[in-house]
């Protein structure tokens, strides 16, 4: 393409790339991102909502199993393509973009998504991947705007002086609430500098649900500490935002924060906060 981004109209429609010579011997951790945008949708009130989608990875025309990395490295057949995040739209300069398309123009900051995931089996240089986006009349096209490749490391180890955060409550892949047992690590930390040097995100999914009231901040204040993990493919944090117009779920940080090897998403699909009395304050 030139690199240019590469549109895909009809079903069947593909992107090919040879896999390059720094990938210099077989490597079954090879891991793919891919930025792509498909189209919006909207729910009964016009607020956009986002669609979902898929793609097929292939090499040398055979399709691969994917292990995806925000799933506990569970085994599947596509990417997962989405367009819930990435879609922001605002009335005019000066406004934080949100999810409500009734305010204009598409917010041109905000478009495309990552995917990745792991391709099982070997990759070796030279290769040829397809990537193959299963289009229908909803998800009517893709764009293709980066492709990726990186081969996974293996997961590093607890340095001596961190807090590990199961070690105040949290548990791994269970999909509950674990923003409790992180802001309790965190307060540890922050109560104890001669003890410890920062918090330990090992191995796993973590999850920051917001509960009850919307507007209670429980957001995971890294400010002042060192947050580190066993790898970006290994150590994850997700913070599940329900209500838009909410501040909780947030990651905080300072110009003092240092977050390495964890992988750091969210769920919220606005781009406003909005304080209690509605009025918005700035982008997140």
């Amino acid at each position: 393409s030139g690199k240019a981004t590469v549109k895909i109209l009809q079903q069947g429609g593909y992107v090919e790339f040879k896999v390059p010579e720094w990938v210099n011997t077989a490597t079954d951790r090879m891991a793919i991102t891919v930025r792509h945008s498909i189209p919006d949708t909207l729910d009964s009130r016009g607020y956009s909502i986002g669609m979902d989608g898929e793609m097929k990875v292939s090499v040398n025309g055979t399709e691969r199993k994917l292990l995806d990395s925000f799933e506990g490295y569970n085994e599947k057949n596509t990417l997962t393509l989405t367009s819930k995040y990435s879609q922001g739209y605002t009335s005019g300069k000066g406004y934080a973009p949100n999810n409500i398309i009734g305010n204009g123009k598409p917010y041109k900051g905000f478009h495309y998504d990552d995917t990745r995931a792991v391709i099982k089996g070997n990759i070796k240089p030279g290769d040829i991947i397809r990537l193959t986006p299963q289009l229908n009349d909803e998800v009517s096209y893709c764009y293709i705007d980066m492709v990726e490749l990186e081969t996974v490391p293996d997961a590093k180890l607890q340095p001596q002086g961190f807090l590990s955060i199961t070690d105040c409550g949290a548990v791994a892949n269970d999909g509950i609430d674990d923003g409790v047992a992180i802001r309790k690590a965190v307060q540890t930390v922050k109560d104890n500098p001669t003890r410890y040097n920062g918090i330990w995100i090992p191995d796993g999914t973590f999850d920051i649900r917001e509960y009850d009231d919307p507007y209670v901040i429980r957001a995971a204040d890294f400010s002042g500490i060192r947050v580190l993990g066993s790898g970006e493919w290994t150590s994850r944090l997700i913070c599940h935002l329900g209500n838009w117009t909410a501040d909780s779920g947030n990651f905080w940080v300072g110009d003092d924060t240092v977050i390495r090897d964890v992988s750091l998403t969210g769920t919220a699909i606005s781009r406003a906060k909005v304080a209690a009395d509605g009025t918005t304050s700035s982008a997140n």
